[in-house]
């Protein structure tokens, strides 16, 4: 197992607070940061039923298990994950299981999730012929509108 450091602080975060304002709803500011040799996460509650964790850095052996861990902590029974990566800077094949990971997380629940990629994710998931298995997006808008819309008609998933 991957030894993690977590902290919870209280701050405000701007893109919590513009979704927040623009959804007309209300956000708690407390955000949860976490890191390990390679990546940083960060996990923002954006609305009572959703939370987006980012990630910076490089997602390998040596982070992989770890963001796995931060991003099922994030899940609820009533909570939609939205997973960005689109500052990832390298997307290693370990990456892939936290997808199924969260995947089984959120479905448990009866929730689900997105992901926003940048290209060391998309070039992976073309790689090994996984484009359409996961709910991928290439901009946060597009993923907030799947997300938000889900039980409606499915939204389009696009790659590059």
């Amino acid at each position: 197992m991957t030894a993690i450091a977590t902290k919870k602080v209280a701050t405000h975060d701007l893109l919590a607070g513009a979704l927040a304002s623009r959804n007309h709803n209300t956000c708690d500011p407390s955000v949860t940061i976490a890191s390990c040799a390679t990546a940083e996460f960060t996990g923002v509650a954006i609305t009572p039923r959703l939370v987006l964790v980012s990630v910076r850095g490089d997602i390998d052996l040596c982070s992989a298990d770890a963001l796995r861990d931060f991003a099922r902590d994030q899940c609820g029974e009533s909570t939609d994950v939205l997973l960005d990566l689109s500052r990832v800077q390298f997307f290693g094949t370990a990456g892939l299981a936290v997808f199924t990971g969260l995947e089984r997380a959120t479905r448990g629940f009866g929730r689900a999730w997105a992901l926003v990629g940048g290209r060391p994710v998309h070039r992976l998931l073309r790689a090994v012929g996984q484009t359409d298995l996961f709910p991928c997006f290439e901009a946060l808008d597009a993923a907030l509108v799947s997300l938000g819309s889900r039980h409606d008609a499915p939204a389009a998933r696009t790659t590059p």
